[in-house]
Protein backbone atom coordinates (compact mmCIF):
# COMPACT_ATOMS: atom_id res chain seq x y z
CA UNK A 1 0.00 0.00 0.00
CA UNK A 2 1.29 3.12 -0.99
CA UNK A 3 1.01 6.05 0.74
CA UNK A 4 -1.81 7.50 -1.33
CA UNK A 5 -3.58 4.59 -0.58
CA UNK A 6 -3.14 4.40 2.99
CA UNK A 7 -4.00 8.32 3.33
CA UNK A 8 -7.13 7.37 1.43
CA UNK A 9 -7.81 4.36 3.47
CA UNK A 10 -7.18 6.64 7.31
CA UNK A 11 -9.53 9.43 5.82
CA UNK A 12 -12.25 6.83 4.87
CA UNK A 13 -12.02 5.02 8.45
CA UNK A 14 -12.23 8.11 10.45
CA UNK A 15 -14.91 9.77 8.28
CA UNK A 16 -16.72 6.24 8.95
CA UNK A 17 -15.62 4.93 12.32
CA UNK A 18 -15.11 8.03 14.74
CA UNK A 19 -18.83 9.31 14.46
CA UNK A 20 -19.65 6.05 16.48
CA UNK A 21 -18.07 7.48 19.28
CA UNK A 22 -19.80 8.96 21.94
CA UNK A 23 -17.37 11.79 22.22
CA UNK A 24 -18.02 14.24 19.81
CA UNK A 25 -14.77 16.48 21.05
CA UNK A 26 -12.60 13.23 21.17
CA UNK A 27 -14.32 12.44 17.01
CA UNK A 28 -13.39 15.99 16.57
CA UNK A 29 -9.88 15.19 17.45
CA UNK A 30 -8.81 12.46 15.55
CA UNK A 31 -10.40 13.93 12.35
CA UNK A 32 -8.56 17.19 13.08
CA UNK A 33 -4.69 14.86 14.11
CA UNK A 34 -5.63 13.32 10.28
CA UNK A 35 -5.90 16.52 9.01
CA UNK A 36 -2.94 18.02 10.61
CA UNK A 37 -0.59 15.38 8.92
CA UNK A 38 -0.80 12.31 12.21
CA UNK A 39 -2.67 9.52 10.47
CA UNK A 40 -0.91 7.54 12.67
CA UNK A 41 -1.51 9.21 15.87
CA UNK A 42 -5.23 9.81 14.69
CA UNK A 43 -5.88 6.00 13.91
CA UNK A 44 -4.35 5.10 17.80
CA UNK A 45 -6.31 7.41 19.45
CA UNK A 46 -9.64 6.28 17.36
CA UNK A 47 -8.46 2.69 17.84
CA UNK A 48 -8.29 3.08 21.61
CA UNK A 49 -11.44 4.64 21.75
CA UNK A 50 -13.58 2.15 20.22
CA UNK A 51 -11.44 -0.49 22.42
CA UNK A 52 -12.92 1.85 25.44
CA UNK A 53 -16.57 2.51 24.64
CA UNK A 54 -16.38 -1.36 23.05
CA UNK A 55 -17.52 0.07 20.04
CA UNK A 56 -18.42 -3.10 17.46
CA UNK A 57 -16.52 -2.86 14.77
CA UNK A 58 -16.38 -4.64 11.53
CA UNK A 59 -13.71 -7.31 11.09
CA UNK A 60 -12.85 -5.73 7.65
CA UNK A 61 -12.09 -2.66 9.69
CA UNK A 62 -10.58 -3.96 12.33
CA UNK A 63 -8.39 -5.77 10.08
CA UNK A 64 -7.52 -2.18 8.18
CA UNK A 65 -6.94 -0.63 11.17
CA UNK A 66 -4.17 -2.89 12.50
CA UNK A 67 -2.84 -3.45 8.96
CA UNK A 68 -2.77 1.20 8.64
CA UNK A 69 -1.41 1.09 12.29
CA UNK A 70 1.70 -1.06 11.31
CA UNK A 71 1.93 1.18 8.10
CA UNK A 72 2.49 4.21 10.25
CA UNK A 73 5.09 2.30 13.22
CA UNK A 74 1.81 2.67 15.50
CA UNK A 75 1.16 -0.14 18.28
CA UNK A 76 -1.62 -2.38 16.60
CA UNK A 77 -2.43 -4.43 20.20
CA UNK A 78 -5.38 -2.39 20.53
CA UNK A 79 -6.79 -3.66 17.32
CA UNK A 80 -6.87 -6.89 18.83
CA UNK A 81 -8.87 -5.90 21.23
CA UNK A 82 -12.05 -3.89 19.21
CA UNK A 83 -15.55 -5.38 19.90
CA UNK A 84 -16.04 -7.00 16.40
CA UNK A 85 -19.48 -7.57 15.58
CA UNK A 86 -20.91 -5.07 13.44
Amino acid sequence: MDRQEAMAATKDLIERLAPLLPNEEEAEFIARSAQAGEPGVALGELTAALVDERTPVSSADRDRLRTLLARYGEPTEDAERLNVGR
